[in-house]
């Protein structure tokens, strides 16, 4: 998850006006990747789909641009990989799992673990590069039941 998550910070500080001069570019990110950008029209796109839909949010220490998809590094080829990764970051297992276990819903949570443990081997599986079942294991807290 850090790779994924240091993939969507840029190395160095780049506001808006800065990207609209070029109609396409790369920029590096803090993990190492670099990010393809195209500017057309008024509209930013980020490796060829994500778009930017709010621009120079100034911060202490930088600026946030916000964008509407998940960026994924190249690493990532296989459209279907990109989806489950997406969905991943997207979905709430530790919450749904937390709700069931609050309401003593105890099968449905036991359920909802064994998938989020399916997800986590596949995930070790398709992202080698990101790491291993175990790092992945020890990213993430993991209830048995």
């Amino acid at each position: 998850m850090t790779t994924l998550l240091k993939y969507h910070v840029a190395a160095k500080t780049v506001v808006s006006a800065e990207i609209v001069k070029f109609e396409t570019a790369t920029l590096k990110s803090v993990e190492g990747t670099p990010i393809a950008i195209k500017s057309a029209g008024g509209t930013v796109t980020l490796n060829g789909s994500s778009k930017v839909i709010q621009a120079d949010i100034f911060c202490r220490n930088g600026v946030i641009h916000v964008i509407d998809t998940l960026i994924l590094p190249t690493l990532f080829t296989d459209e279907a990989d990109k989806a489950f990764i997406i969905a991943f970051c997207e979905s709430s297992y530790d919450k749904d799992v937390a709700d069931d276990a609050k309401a003593a819903n105890w099968d449905k949570a036991k359920e909802r673990n064994k998938d989020f443990q399916a997800t986590l081997k596949r995930l070790g599986d398709i992202t080698p590069k990101l790491g291993t079942k175990d790092s992945w294991n020890s990213q993430v807290t993991v209830n048995t039941w």
